[in-house]
């Protein structure tokens, strides 16, 4: 966002105010990271270090390097890096040289702030740093040269004066030498790039790095650089700068109109309002002669890797440097799809390349279109939290259905927060209309929920959100409701907003995100979206069309209490669908039933809620049991 800058002196304009207003803060965490580290729980953070002493000198004495992060995610490559502490993304740069770069801030390699008090803290924070390199085979006069690519703030917040980029060399006696520097101070929307020469005698040894360093405010997501496009190679100089390489530089829009993920059945209802007309991305040239580029388009039903369509499309005359937008329409009958879940897939793959290009990593870029049981604006990444300070207020997020549903919980992203809200009760409210465009407003549901403590809320697989089940499930009619919630005290609940909203072209604000903090609702204004989730759908809880109070049918398991394997006295279906919950709410196993056993071996001890949903029947079947 153009205007994340502003960030702390919208805050500052608040607090000097002391009224109740929404406001945008940074956050202290990075929840992708965190869900990622908890995805792979055995990776090695020493992995670079050990690949390269397993290896020769001769090995090592290999050049080009070469690394722009588009072959990475989340983490580095750990066959060039030995550490993990930057973060790689495709969020936080203005028009990167290639997709995905490296973001320095103040989280640790954990996604954790490295100074975890509620003081700011300063001093060196993230660090990229290469494997080891055996020089010995080259001089000074071999023309070595190392490049990159570097942007201060852009889509995060600004680097202040005192905040600085460090690029440093190591000696052959062991030495971090600083051999290029930048001061923070201007938030840049273009990068720069920087060529360094390698010819100092005291780097030509057999262990050669570089490495980069932020020095920065180390009480969480702050004080952003991006670095990009790093290039290392003999027979250089500092004017070599252009590269036979077409790189495509952003993902590609979402071919959803409205929605970044919508439930099937709703998108089936209306495929003509939630259908975009076309899917873009952005490509650049990185060499000073115009080339053509061919380019191609491929869409896949992701489960079944059939070919639904593709599209060949040549860009020509494309200019030395110049961000050009290639564009397809969307035509493709992907409602023609069917599925027995409440799920489908759609993988789009996209390719932009020139026939003598020498880097083929960044010319092809795929994005799954998930139609899932939610509606979501946001991306999955929070890159700033949202909140009503210093008073009452309350937030609504409208969205629509396009035939008759049931909303039966709510995903809501916290951030974790510097002073911290964990433990704090605020009224999760569903709203059928707001006191907006001459209308009455009138609550469809409110229930009291607790913010739950940071410390264990990004250990699902969903990472920063925590659903919320509705204690009754809501029928909702064709057309708008909102989701949100009311408080009537003073704090700060810092849900996650989505900064890239709606795509990473460009931002702009949500305007289906309403506040009120005094006697009237607003469109919120501030660029990007609310990060809250309406989890709808029939599988769970019952199948309800209208709204209804009947019970659920009684269930039959043994043996209870179980320790690893829990029989069901059900006929099978393979169409039964299966979900546990503990007393908490909190959903620990959601899939189809698969033959009467359920594998419950991995789940704590204590007290779980199994319920089945039986589609031909239209009936739901529910019971207790324990896990000793």
């Amino acid at each position: 966002m153009k205007l994340r800058n502003l960030i702390f002196l919208l805050v500052s304009l608040v607090a000097s105010n002391l009224v109740a207003q929404q406001q945008i803060l940074p956050i202290k965490s990075n929840a992708a990271l965190k869900q990622f580290l908890l995805q792979h729980p055995n990776i090695d953070r020493s992995y670079g270090l050990k690949s390269v002493l397993s290896k020769t000198n001769a090995a090592l004495d290999s050049l080009p390097f070469f690394d722009d992060f588009t072959s990475s995610n989340i983490v580095t490559d750990t066959l060039k890096w030995m550490d993990h502490n930057v973060f790689i993304n495709n969020g936080f740069a203005i028009n990167p040289p290639s997709y995905n770069v490296a973001t320095f801030d103040g989280l640790d390699k954990d996604g954790n702030a490295y100074n975890l008090s509620t003081g700011s803290g300063y001093g060196p924070a993230d660090t990229l740093t290469s494997v080891p390199r055996d020089f010995r085979v080259y001089s000074t006069k071999s023309g070595i040269h190392l490049s990159f690519f570097y942007q201060m703030c852009g889509y995060g917040t600004l680097p202040l004066s005192g905040d600085s980029l460090l690029l440093q060399f190591l000696t052959a006696g062991g030495k971090w030498n600083t051999v290029w520097s930048k001061a923070g101070g201007k938030a840049e929307t273009m990068f720069t790039q920087i060529v360094i020469p390698v010819k100092d005698t005291i780097y030509i040894h057999g262990a050669f790095q570089f490495r980069f360093v932020n020095f920065a405010n180390l009480s969480g997501n702050l004080n952003h650089w991006n670095v990009d496009y790093i290039y290392m190679h003999r027979g250089r100089s500092l004017t070599d700068t252009l590269y036979t390489d077409v790189a495509i530089m952003t993902m590609p829009t979402p071919i959803l109109k409205r929605y970044y993920s919508m439930p099937w059945n709703q998108y089936k209802s209306n495929t003509i309002l939630e259908s975009s007309a076309s899917t873009s991305f952005y490509v650049r040239n990185l060499k000073n002669t115009n080339v053509q580029v061919p380019s191609k388009y491929f869409t896949f039903n992701k489960q079944y890797s059939n070919l639904l369509t593709n599209q060949l499309f040549t860009l020509g005359s494309l200019t030395y440097q110049i961000p050009q937008k290639i564009t397809y329409s969307f035509n493709t009958r992907i409602d023609t799809l069917t599925t027995k879940r409440d799920s489908v897939v759609v993988r789009s793959l996209y390719t932009a390349s020139e026939n003598s290009d020498v880097r083929r990593t960044n010319d092809s870029v795929y994005k799954d279109q998930l139609f899932a049981n939610y509606y979501a604006y946001d991306d999955g990444t929070a890159e700033a939290g949202y909140g009503i300070a210093f008073g009452s207020g309350k937030v609504a997020l409208g969205f629509e259905t396009n035939t008759e549903d049931t909303l039966r919980a709510v995903d809501i992203y916290f951030n974790q927060s510097l002073a911290t809200n964990s433990g704090i009760n605020f009224s999760m409210t569903v709203w059928s209309t707001l006191g907006i465009n001459g209308q009455q407003e009138k609550k469809l549901h409110y229930q009291t929920v607790l913010v739950p403590d940071h410390k264990y809320s990004y250990r699902d697989a969903m990472g920063g959100f925590t659903r919320f089940e509705l204690d009754t499930p809501r029928f909702l009619p064709k057309g708008k409701f909102y989701i949100g919630w009311v408080q009537n005290s003073t704090y700060m609940l810092n849900i996650g907003f989505d900064m890239n909203y709606p795509d990473n072209f460009g931002t702009a604000f949500n305007p289906e995100l309403y506040y009120m903090t005094t006697g009237s609702w607003q469109v919120s204004g501030f660029p990007g979206t609310l990060m809250m989730r309406p989890v709808v759908g029939l599988t769970k809880p019952v199948g309800i069309q209208k709204p209804n109070t009947s019970k659920a049918n009684t269930l039959r398991v043994y043996p209870n209490p179980a320790h690893t394997l829990l029989y069901i006295e059900l006929p099978t279906n393979s169409e039964n669908h299966l979900t546990v919950m503990n007393m908490q709410g909190k959903l620990v196993i959601d899939q189809m039933l698969d033959g009467n056993v359920l594998n419950v071996e991995t789940l704590s001890k204590g007290i779980y809620i199994l319920n089945i949903f039986d589609p031909s029947k239209n009936t739901n079947y529910t019971t207790k049991f324990i896990i000793q």
